[in-house]
């Protein structure tokens, strides 16, 4: 009992004087406890040099020190740059060990022992080219310190009597061992974390796969199994439309999840790119209420209520809205799969100069025990008292952690186990002073559009893909060419002088990129669109580069796309 309090007053302390352990990087704390070492050995080391009646500039050297390193302490443990604080610090103490050298004996006093620890300190944090540059600058520092005191030995300050530099070299080593071990702890600290984390990484994985495997065969299955039951001449018309809402359902899941799958890639890749712009608020948020009203009447979830609640005066601000958006989806789909009965509620609100967005529910809850969890890569935590198998990968709630904390936000979860949930995030209030207007999307069929006397060429090498956007157009009355390959879109666009042209990116002999520019070269005013199955951030980009005007990424929704034809073929 006496230890487990102790465990938790040292562990309040560590969390004072380090930061809490979960919210603070390994790097942050580490150097945070050096530097707080590193003072408190300056004011112990100003007590010693008093006690022994050392000479005034050393007590001095080593005061002012003390007060030096807890100003860096303080902009380590609160600031933002930790990389230049780090290179203050090493600079400052390179100085400092240096000055001490000559007031405290030189090679006959402690302060090598400083030079070890500064050795084993730039060992640990620094990498590659800027830990070879720190290491040969300690190297010739101290080979220049010893060079100087054989020339000039009178530039050294020696002890008066042999007791004070026994005790001087005593305390030094006790010094060296105090701060030496708080390095190998925290190098033996981090090593443990690593490998059970690499450890708990390669156990998530492997159910992540298994669980990834069974993620995408149920939807597969769904999908191939209606289509052929679909291709039944006597199939009656109402299971021919609950066939087809199956289809579109599964095939939407599907999408949903490679979709998370390749922005958790793309996170980790560090492509990601956000897209800040003007965003109101309660205009998304209304979107999303009416978009999670129809999915709950679709689940056959009409018992349940969904409320929303926001500011009375709209709010706009600057970030991200596809990111945001995002976020709030994945969580209200949380809330929509986890509840059967009661209230789904959800909004935002202004607080100092943060937003809070919540999503709270009267789901299923969970246990204490895992909340800290359901925010890890790869976890599905599974209830043994609920006989439903809960679809999902266990990878929506972290990859809404990685986005928000790219918005620049925290997100948590606080939950009642069989009573609910409440997801909270915050992210930073950018106000927008300029007013901005907005205009809502209409949808429009194919069948009242009329762009008789247009042509559009299709540049796609897959039928199947051809073919679907051929019956997309159907009733447009848009006469249509299709290139199967890069060299044929050229010779057609040279020739027929289309209106527009649908542009796929990846084509044998030529690609779509390759032959965009070829086209710019004798036509600079077609409009082109770009159209491909790459969804990495990078490749609009290279798209618009190569002199694309638009970009639409497979698989195609058939509004979006004609919206897009609308806005260069009216």
């Amino acid at each position: 009992m006496q230890f487990r309090k102790l465990k938790e007053t040292g562990q309040a302390i560590s969390n004072l004087l380090l930061g809490k352990y979960e919210e603070t990087e390994f790097d942050r704390r580490f150097f945070s406890a050096i530097v707080f070492i590193t003072f408190l050995v300056s004011i112990y080391a100003t007590v010693i040099n008093i006690i022994l009646k050392l000479n005034t500039p050393i007590t001095l050297s080593t005061g002012i020190s003390a007060m030096v390193f807890l100003g860096i302490y303080y902009a380590i443990r609160w600031g933002s740059d930790l990389d230049r604080t780090r290179i203050i610090a090493i600079i400052i103490a390179c100085v400092a060990f240096s000055m001490f050298w000559f007031f405290n004996a030189g090679s006959k006093g402690p302060v090598i022992f400083l030079f070890f620890v500064f050795f084993l300190y730039v060992l640990f944090v620094m990498k590659g080219k800027a830990l070879l540059l720190l290491l040969t600058l300690i190297a010739l520092n101290i080979t220049a310190l010893y060079v100087v005191e054989y020339y000039h030995p009178d530039w050294v300050t020696g002890y008066d009597t042999e007791f004070a530099r026994i005790f001087d070299l005593y305390f030094g080593t006790v010094m060296f061992f105090v701060v030496g071990g708080v390095i190998i702890f925290f190098a033996k600290l981090n090593y443990t974390r690593e490998k059970n984390k690499a450890e708990n990484s390669d156990r998530l994985k492997s159910s992540f796969l298994a669980n990834l495997s069974h993620e995408i065969r149920t939807p597969m299955n769904s999908i191939i199994g209606f289509s052929q039951l679909l291709q039944k001449q006597e199939l009656a018309k109402e299971k021919r439309e609950r066939y087809l809402k199956l289809l579109n359902e599964n095939s939407k899941y599907l999408l949903q999840l490679i979709e998370d799958i390749i922005d958790i890639s793309i996170i980790d890749s560090q492509q990601i790119k956000l897209a800040s712009k003007h965003t109101n608020l309660s205009m998304l948020l209304n979107k999303l209420y009416v978009n999670f009203r129809q999915v709950l009447d679709d689940m056959d979830k009409h018992q349940i209520k969904l409320s929303l609640e926001i500011p009375e005066e709209s709010l706009v601000t600057e970030t991200d809205e596809v990111r945001l958006e995002q976020v709030l989806r994945n969580i209200l789909f949380n809330s929509v799969k986890f509840t059967h009965r009661g209230e789904i509620k959800f909004g935002y609100r202004l607080i100092k100069d943060k937003l809070y967005f919540f999503v709270s529910d009267t789901g299923i809850g969970i246990k204490n025990k895992h909340l800290k969890e359901i925010f890890n890569r790869f976890m599905k935590i599974e209830d043994e008292n609920y006989r439903v198998v809960f679809r999902g990968a266990g990878i929506g709630l972290s990859l809404c952690k990685d986005l928000v904390r790219l918005l620049g936000g925290t997100i948590w979860a606080e939950s009642k186990y069989g009573e609910g949930s409440v997801f909270s995030f915050t992210i930073p209030y950018k106000e927008v002073k300029a007013t901005i207007s907005f205009h809502e999307t209409t949808k429009e069929s194919a069948s009242n559009l009329n762009w008789s006397g247009k042509m559009i060429l299709i540049a796609e090498d897959e039928e199947s893909n051809f073919e679907y956007l051929k019956e997309l157009l159907d009733g447009t009355k848009i006469r249509i060419e299709w290139a199967k390959n890069g060299n044929e879109a050229i010779e057609i666009t040279r020739v027929s002088k289309p209106d527009l042209i649908l542009m796929d990116i990846k084509m044998p002999n030529i690609n779509g990129l390759e032959a965009t520019r070829i086209i710019r070269g004798f036509n600079q005013a077609i409009p082109i669109i770009a159209q491909t199955a790459h969804a990495f951030e990078n490749d609009k980009q290279k798209c618009i580069e190569a002199g694309c005007n638009e970009y639409i990424c497979k698989p195609i929704d058939a509004t979006k796309a004609l919206d897009l034809l609308k806005k260069y073929l009216n």
